[in-house]
């Protein structure tokens, strides 16, 4: 057994800290080992006591004589160290700190956390905690936590890093029907993290579904790594709080400022295959519909219903969702019309009409469940004086058992539905109060194969660049942390991104020559590495047509600078490109889970309109072109109302050379190509701001 099996399956506990009073965590966790079925040997650790709940105690672990597998602490922080110290020389190797008062409490608290950890490298005494609830395993049995009874046995397993939301999801459970396998609360996880614990569920043959509640995400490339292999096999439905929008205050590109903490947990989640929820009532009900439902082959769905109104809404609900109404065959329609009244509808949704009955809705159900082009089926239910509630639910109980794709239902109501809703329940039937809880819950269900399937890229890192680390060595050493523009277009050069032909000129006559070359009109801007946005400076000039022009165009940028007294190299001569579409393409550094790529419509809009997409570095071919094809805009790429579309194949590819270019070079803090114009031809890099982090 390793230390992780010892956890959840240990044969020996001791609980250090035990006690007698029945106001302390120490008595209730004991209690809870003791009554709750845990069949191994029982310590209960209090130099006070001679017994407690009628098991003998011990002043030390080092009294037991026998060997102890798994430590709980439930101890004044004061004395943490000293008792850890001694489980550590009792060889102990897993434990669960339930002791609060630590990192969560300031320095103190962090520099206990400290020297706990140091203890637990030397030894090998692995930690839970601190600050946590506990764990919970229903099949071993085991309760070592101070979270009231157990749970009933079922496939659900939890990891929280909040002992609030364990026990709220606990109390839910209780009253919904819903069980569970394993249960853990990872508190302020200075060791032991939600990483190592998918390892644990990844193997466990009683948990079909994992549910998750994440506050801080330490090392986000492992944890995308570990998510994802879980997630292809057993689904992950995960809330993460925290999501502020603080981080973008300090972004210096367009990139930076649309790139939110909050986007980049729903880039890194859909990297891990996680299902992301934002809410505690869609963890609920995902949880529900993923622990009782098998999966369906797409999205396609069919209603049923004995009402218009929630019919309709349901429609609505569903045209707004991943998940589309199946178009019912002819043949399917006449049998339909054989046993429903004329009043009836055989459409989709399929209206029963209010005086449906139980039979008319299983005669329904029976004939859709016939057809292999519907995947999954929702019923809904409106009391009115002929719907028999209670029979109509176990007709539905009877079909769920035996059929292959997800039946969910919503009977409407309060009162007179109670007891239908608690057939359903216990019969494994998943039921949401409202037909739009039940629509998202299953369009998630159908979205899960969908994102687990696609390929994704976790490589690290494939090799430098020799001319791009020349490139940024030369800025690091110049201790500067922005590129001029000669330099990132050197940058782009280098990775295979085309750019737009320009000259570096640093005199009038030269800026009229270099016009003249590239040809009429022009764009002329300041190559310097202390101005960001080099357009509200007038820095930059566009439409240049004839060399008067461009002489001019030339001295009031030079005037410019040398009023705002900053440096420069000369100015960049660009040819001016005017067909295509303007995108954006972009990076930036997330402190947990490295570069988030952005791509969306660029130009003068992109912070107006915000149609962009964002992914974890690095992609895969797959990843791109899904970032592609997600943005609103994506049919002014394809072609739209005549006008033809542009190369999708180019743009695919920038997209992987940037992602390559800053999972290489992690330095790179962020980076902004916008706009990238792209044609039917030719992707062109236009503006581009590349800075670095000078850590």
């Amino acid at each position: 057994m390793n230390y992780l099996d010892k956890i959840f399956a240990p044969k020996s506990v001791a609980i250090i800290g035990a006690s007698r009073n029945k106001d302390k965590l120490g008595f209730h966790v004991l209690k809870n080992l003791k009554d709750l079925g845990f069949k191994g040997r029982v310590y209960p650790i209090n130099p006070k006591a001679e017994s407690i709940l009628g098991i003998k105690s011990y002043s030390s672990v080092l009294d037991v004589k026998g060997r102890i597998d798994l430590a709980v602490f439930i101890v004044p922080k004061e004395v943490i160290i000293n008792v850890f110290e001694e489980a550590a020389k009792k060889n102990i190797k897993s434990s669960i700190i339930i002791t609060a008062g630590f990192g969560e409490i300031g320095k103190e608290g962090k520099k206990l956390e400290q020297d706990l950890l140091e203890i637990s490298k030397k030894t090998g005494l692995r930690i839970v905690g601190p600050n946590c609830l506990g764990v919970i395993d229903t099949y071993t049995p085991l309760n070592v936590s101070f979270a009231k009874g157990m749970p009933n046995k079922k496939n659900l397993a939890v990891v929280s890093q909040s002992g609030a939301m364990c026990t709220a999801i606990l109390d839910w459970a209780i009253k919904n029907c819903i069980g569970f396998s394993k249960f853990i609360s990872l508190g302020n996880k200075i060791d032991v993290d939600e990483s190592d614990i998918f390892d644990v569920f990844k193997k466990d043959k009683n948990t079909k579904v994992v549910l998750g509640y994440f506050e801080g995400i330490n090392d986000g490339r492992k944890f995308i790594k570990k998510a994802r292999s879980l997630s292809k096999i057993k689904p992950i439905i995960a809330i993460k709080s925290g999501q502020s929008k603080e981080g973008a205050k300090a972004a210096s590109s367009h990139t930076g400022a649309l790139t939110s903490d909050a986007k980049a947990v729903d880039a890194a989640f859909k990297k891990s295959g996680i299902i992301h929820v934002s809410t505690i009532e869609e963890l609920f009900d995902f949880s529900e519909i993923f622990s009782n439902s098998v999966f369906p082959k797409n999205h396609n769905i069919a209603v049923i219903t004995n009402a218009g109104g929630p019919g309709v809404l349901a429609t609505d609900f569903i045209s707004n969702s991943s998940l589309r109404l199946t178009k019912l065959s002819a043949g399917l329609k006449s049998k339909l019309k054989k046993v429903l009244p004329t009043e009836a509808s055989v459409n989709n949704p399929i209206d029963l009409v209010g005086d449906a009955n139980a039979k008319r809705y299983e005669e329904a159900l029976k004939i859709l469940l016939g057809d292999k082009n519907i995947s999954s089926i929702l019923l809904l239910l409106t009391p009115q004086t002929s719907t028999e509630i209670e029979k109509t639910a176990k007709t539905i109980v009877k079909f769920g058992k035996k059929v292959k794709i997800p039946i969910v239902c919503s009977f409407i109501g309060g009162t007179l539905v109670e007891k239908g809703i608690s057939i359903l329940e216990k019969g494994g039937i998943p039921h949401f109060e409202f037909p739009e809880r039940a629509i998202k819950a299953l369009a998630s269900l159908a979205d899960y194969h969908k994102n687990i399937s696609m390929p994704v890229s976790l490589a690290s890192k494939d090799g430098r660049n020799k001319k791009v680390a020349h490139i940024l060595n030369k800025v690091a050493k110049e201790n500067r942390s922005i590129l001029n523009d000669k330099e990132t277009k050197d940058v782009m050069k280098a990775i295979g991104v085309s750019v737009a032909k320009s000259y570096l000129v640093k005199s009038a006559k030269e800026a009229m020559f270099a016009a003249k070359k590239l040809g009429y009109p022009v764009v002329m801007k300041i190559v310097s590495s202390e101005v960001i946005h080099k357009t509200e400076y007038g820095l930059v000039k566009t439409g240049i047509t004839s060399e008067k022009h461009a002489s001019q165009s030339f001295s009031e940028i030079i005037n410019n600078a040398k009023k705002m007294k900053i440096n420069y190299e000369g100015i960049m001569v660009y040819e001016m490109v005017k067909s295509g579409v303007e995108l954006i393409i972009g990076s930036k550094e997330d402190s947990s889970f490295g570069p988030v790529l952005m791509f969306g419509l660029g130009g003068t809009y992109v912070e107006l309109f915000k149609d962009i997409t964002h992914a974890i570095a690095p992609i895969s071919r797959q990843e791109a072109t899904d970032m592609i094809f997600n943005i609103k805009g994506h049919k002014l790429l394809t072609g739209f109302r005549g006008k033809e579309g542009v190369s999708i194949e180019k743009i695919n590819k920038t997209l992987m050379a940037i992602s390559s270019l800053v999972v290489n070079f992690p330095e790179i803090k962020e980076l902004d190509i916008n706009p990238l114009n792209v044609d039917g031809n030719k992707a062109t890099a236009l503006d581009i701001k590349i800075i670095l982090d000078k850590k």
